[in-house]
Formats: C-alpha cells, sequence, structure tokens
C-alpha cells in the first residue's frame, strides 16, 4: 500500500526476518520545513504568542514556540528543566509481570538508547505542553532512532500534522498506519511550563541588560579631554588618544563647557538589580522544581529537609507520569510490532526497596554478634513484622528466653530478606 507515494509495510513480525520495514514517516506530511527564527523577546509578544495559541478554531503556536526557543538559553531556567528531567528519567527502572516479579529479559530489551531518549522526550511534554514522538526504523526489536516530530507543524488539538506552520488541516496522526509509528504526548491544549517561565526570563534578560548598561555609564570613570583649540587636527588626535584608551566613555570639549553626569539617587545598585534577578531565579525554581534550595545556597539544614521532600513530591509525580506514558502508550504500538511485553508492565525501582536488604543483612549481624539488642518496634516499623518478646521465667541479664527472642527477630529479619533477592 502507497501512502504519500511511499510504500508502508503493515506487517508487526518481520523483526525476525532480515529485511528491515518500511516506517510510516509523518514527516513527509510535511512539505516545506521552516525553521523557529530567533527574535528578541517582550512581554508583548509573548501575550499575542499566548493568545494566538489559545484560539479556538485557528489555534497557532508558532509565535509561543519562537519564544520558547529563546528563553530555554537561560541558563538558570535550562539548569532547573534539566534537573527535574533527570531526576526522573535517570533514575532506575525495570519491566515486571504482573505480579511484581523482576523479567530480566524484557528489561534488557529495552536498555536501549532510544528508550531513554523517548522518556527524556516525553518529560519534554511537560515543558513545551506536547511532543509527538517518533520511531525509527525497527529491526530485530530495536528501533535505530526516534525524534520528535517540529512542534509548529503539530496542532494537538486536532490530532493533525500540517504541511507548513500556518495551517490548521493536515494528516492526522491518531488513525493508522500512523498509530503504529508516533506517540502523542501530553494534552491538546496545555501549553506547558515554559508559558508561565516565559515573562520571568524576560523580565529577567531585561534586568541583566539595564544592569549591563548601568556599569557601562557609571562602572567607569568618564573621561574629558578640554582645548581652546579649532585646530580640526589637534582635535582629532585628542578624539583619537582617548577613543584608543579603553571603553569608558568620553569627550572633547571646550575648556569652558559644562559636562555633567547625574547618576540615580540610590547607591544599592546590587540590591535593585541583583535582588530583583534573584526574584526571577526563585521564581523560575519554585515553578520548574517546586522549591529554592536544589539550586541555591539554604540557611539551614531543617529548610534543605522541607525542600528535598518537595524534590521527592515532584519526582514521584513524574515518574508515575512516565510510567502513565510508558505503559499506556507505548507498550500498546510495541506489541503491535512484536515485542514480547504480554502483561508486562515499566516501573521505577524506589531507593529504598534498594537498600533494605542490606539493611536487613546488618541487622540479622547486630543480632547475631549478641552484643546489642534491637527493640521490637523498630522491627515492627522497618520491615513491617509484628515481634513480642517472650515471657522470661529468670532474671538473669542474659537468660535462654531473651537469646531465643533476638534469635526470632534475626530469623524475621531473614525471612524479609529473602523477598528481595
Amino acid at each position: 500500500m502507497k501512502i504519500f507515494g511511499f510504500d508502508i509495510n503493515f506487517s508487526r513480525a518481520n523483526n525476525l526476518t532480515q529485511q528491515q520495514p518500511q516506517e510510516a514517516n509523518i514527516r513527509r506530511v510535511i512539505t516545506w520545513e521552516q525553521q523557529i527564527q530567533r527574535v528578541r523577546q517582550d512581554i508583548q509578544k509573548w501575550r499575542t504568542a499566548v493568545k494566538q495559541a489559545e484560539s479556538i478554531y485557528f489555534p497557532n503556536r508558532y509565535l509561543l514556540y519562537q519564544t520558547y526557543k529563546d528563553v530555554v538559553l537561560d541558563a538558570h531556567l535550562s539548569g532547573a528543566l534539566q534537573q527535574r528531567t533527570l531526576n526522573a528519567a535517570n533514575s532506575g527502572w525495570q519491566i515486571v509481570d504482573k505480579n511484581g516479579e523482576y523479567n530480566d529479559e524484557a528489561t534488557k530489551l529495552l536498555e536501549t538508547d532510544w528508550f531513554q531518549k523517548f522518556l527524556y522526550y516525553s518529560m519534554e511534554s511537560k515543558y513545551w505542553g506536547h511532543s509527538l514522538i517518533q520511531l525509527g526504523d525497527l529491526y530485530e526489536f530495536k528501533f535505530n532512532d526516534i525524534e520528535i516530530i517540529p512542534r509548529q507543524y503539530v496542532k494537538p488539538e486536532f490530532c493533525v500534522v500540517t504541511q507548513h506552520s500556518a495551517g490548521t488541516t493536515g494528516e492526522r496522526y491518531d488513525i493508522e498506519p500512523y498509530t503504529d509509528w508516533v506517540i502523542s504526548v501530553g494534552e491538546k491544549r496545555d501549553l506547558g511550563l515554559l508559558m508561565k517561565a516565559s515573562p520571568l526570563v524576560i523580565w529577567k534578560k531585561n534586568t541583566v541588560g539595564s544592569w549591563s548598561e548601568h556599569a557601562e555609564i557609571f562602572g567607569s570613570p568618564l573621561r574629558i579631554g578640554k582645548t581652546d583649540s579649532r585646530d580640526e587636527t589637534t582635535r582629532a588626535n585628542m578624539q583619537g588618544m582617548l577613543e584608543n584608551m579603553g571603553s569608558a566613555s568620553w569627550g572633547v570639549f571646550d575648556k569652558d563647557d559644562i559636562v555633567e553626569v547625574i547618576e540615580g539617587g540610590r547607591k544599592d545598585v546590587q540590591r535593585i538589580y541583583g535582588g530583583l534577578i534573584d526574584l526571577m531565579n526563585k521564581e523560575i525554581s519554585k515553578l520548574i522544581l517546586g522549591q529554592t534550595m536544589t539550586m541555591e545556597d539554604g540557611s539551614s539544614r531543617s529548610q534543605a529537609e522541607v525542600h528535598e521532600r518537595v524534590v521527592k513530591q515532584v519526582e514521584q509525580a513524574d515518574k508515575e507520569f512516565l510510567c502513565t506514558t510508558v505503559n499506556d502508550k507505548l507498550f500498546p504500538v510495541l506489541l503491535r510490532h512484536g515485542f514480547k511485553l504480554n502483561d508486562l508492565r515499566f516501573e521505577f525501582i524506589e531507593k529504598d526497596q534498594l537498600k533494605i536488604t542490606d539493611q536487613a543483612n546488618f541487622d540479622i549481624e547486630l543480632i547475631k554478634s549478641g552484643k546489642y539488642h534491637i527493640d521490637p518496634e523498630y522491627i515492627l516499623n522497618k520491615y513491617g513484622t509484628p515481634v513480642e518478646e517472650m515471657e522470661q521465667e529468670q532474671v538473669e541479664p542474659k537468660t535462654q528466653e531473651a537469646v531465643n527472642v533476638n534469635d526470632f527477630i534475626a530469623q524475621q529479619a531473614a525471612n524479609f530478606s529473602n523477598l528481595y533477592k
């Protein structure tokens, strides 16, 4: 069958053959690929871009993506986005069956570069509002590449890819054959976190520009050359000398001329400009990460612990989002391509789960040493195993019953440890 003049192979069982199947490339729908131009941004342009993107009947995100492309160059915003992406997408993960048992074969099948990119691109949908991810050629259960369809051509409101950025109609990517090769991630009318971050970055850049201009004018002394000579050659020589002395301001005047450099009444320039820049950085951190102290200096350990808990909450929400995206959107596509993922699911490995076995072994060694007594309440809180101390007939410090209690606790901890082997 031919679509747009290209042969499309619909067979899902060709993974074991030497023939590489043809993909349904939605990029071919785009007849003229237009680069998003970088232009100087201001608040008015941002407001206009948001209005166009929110249009009910003729939504156009080109101007908004033009703004996004400019603001993501900000170092603080870029660092916050990268930190949030890595916190979620770079965590340990595994493939398990319906009983929660680890599946080594399926996990190794997805330990590839393309799958890691899929997690990154899925996280980007939270920032940009939407990601249309296209799978590349498939050979022996491995895609050679994975890419983002240029966002300026994607109209998620209508599930179409247009031929040019100003269009509103095009080929639907939510029907065959594209449903087997592209995955839509994100809400249809969501404009992403960058929509809220854009004005913060614009104000910050304007403040940095004003501070730079202030430093250029008032940061270096004004050089003044005075002469009463009317000879053009003499005046030109003085001008050349002043101009070559450095980058500070200079001027050539008659001896009777008066030059005044008037600075604002406030002298705390650092607090005015630097304070506003710090405020914008904090607002960006709160927006992207939910807190500020993981990217900036904190004042106390207790505050740092509170901010760290907030980071964990955001990270957990992102992990749940990625799990839902992989299990509900990617896995059905992979199943149609012949991947053996029936009754399997993707999940992240919690850090506590990785360490609990080592903790149990450590507790066992403490009990076996005979030098320490572990509180039964600790066993209950740590492992969920209720422990009651047996009645003792003798009051000696180390009776046979007391030894039996420790042995019982050690056995319970060992049994719990075996569950995670």
